[in-house]
């Protein structure tokens, strides 16, 4: 599985902006480029084709220490490793998760686990501000 990260994240370079939440992961594919939601919905897919049971995770990755800078959520997969139990795989960093990543969600995909989900009605402009502060703990 540590592999099949890599050789996503090879296939696949990360690039901020360049897709969304709308944007299917063979996108990203067949582009060469995506983000770090591209990557976990490339993993589980592969995963899922190699008959081993994978997960989407949302939540957030503490910025500086060697990580892809995120201002925002981030994603990884966990796979369900025999023996192990559900073990972590972020292609976008190349690692497992660690103690600066803050699971907040796990579902099937973006759609089940996504950070901020909701509906609204009505006309008028949306927008949303999020401000998020993530910081170590001293204890």
């Amino acid at each position: 599985m540590h592999d099949l990260a890599s050789r996503i994240a090879d296939s696949v370079r990360y690039q901020s902006g360049f897709t969304n939440v709308e944007t299917d992961a063979d996108h990203a594919l067949s582009q060469g480029v995506g983000v770090c939601q591209d990557h976990a919905h490339l993993f589980i897919a592969s995963a899922r084709v190699l008959n081993v049971p994978a997960r989407y995770v949302s939540g957030y990755i503490l910025a500086g220490s060697g990580n892809q800078s995120h201002l925002a959520s981030h994603a990884w997969a966990e796979a369900y490793i025999d023996d192990l139990g559900w073990v972590s795989f972020d292609p976008t960093n190349r690692q497992s998760a660690t103690e600066d990543y803050i699971r907040m969600a796990i579902g099937f995909d973006y759609a089940s686990a996504g950070p901020v989900r909701g509906m609204r009605e009505g006309g008028g402009i949306e927008e949303m501000d999020v401000r998020v502060q993530i910081e170590q703990s001293q204890s």
